[in-house]
């Protein structure tokens, strides 16, 4: 993703200030055209009706302000290469992201993951066998007594038995043995 980036010491700059309003935006929107076509800061005669809003008027303003100097039949921003991205730059930024995901594609193919899958996350199955659970399909097994609730498959657990304890409705956080409320 490009963006142009408009220098903080440009609110200062009297080349800046001094433009009119319509050679300021035609600054502006020239600078974010150049950096989205990554041409380094350059613009010829042609280009100037591709870029939105361009008013060519304004390019003896700009040229005067010194902001952009001409370079045969092209222009060039004059702090471009200290304010802005190179199309190197984006290049070395996109080749880099692509080696990071193919990188992390082998791994996870080596691996056997599937996309999107977060080691140690059970929030999807613990909504899944909820959802389970309300429709009757538990898709699990109830262990005797205490134990939990665990997926067949998986052994995941996913409920514990909240049942009171024999012979105790619901006791007293303090009787020997309880858990507060009585659960175990």
């Amino acid at each position: 993703m490009s963006d142009f980036r408009f220098t903080g010491r440009w609110l200062n700059d009297r080349r800046v200030m001094g433009l009119t309003g319509d050679d300021f935006k035609a600054f502006v929107c020239a600078g974010a055209w150049m950096v989205e076509n990554r041409t380094d800061g350059r613009v010829t005669a042609d280009d100037l009706d591709f870029i939105p809003r361009f008013n060519r008027n304004s390019v003896k303003g700009i040229v005067a302000a010194g902001l952009w100097r001409q370079d045969g039949n092209a222009w060039l921003m004059a702090d471009y290469q200290a304010t802005q991205t190179s199309r190197a730059e984006f290049e070395t930024l996109e080749n880099n992201r692509r080696r990071e995901r193919e990188k992390k594609a082998r791994q996870r193919a080596s691996k056997g993951d599937v996309p999107g899958d977060v080691p140690g996350d059970v929030s999807q199955g613990t909504a899944q066998a909820r959802q389970d659970r309300q429709a009757g399909n538990t898709g699990g097994v109830r262990f005797s007594g205490d134990e939990p609730f665990a997926n067949e498959q998986s052994g995941e657990v996913f409920d514990w038995d909240t049942a009171p304890i024999p012979g105790d409705e619901w006791g007293s956080a303090d009787a020997p043995g309880n858990v507060i409320g009585g659960v175990r």
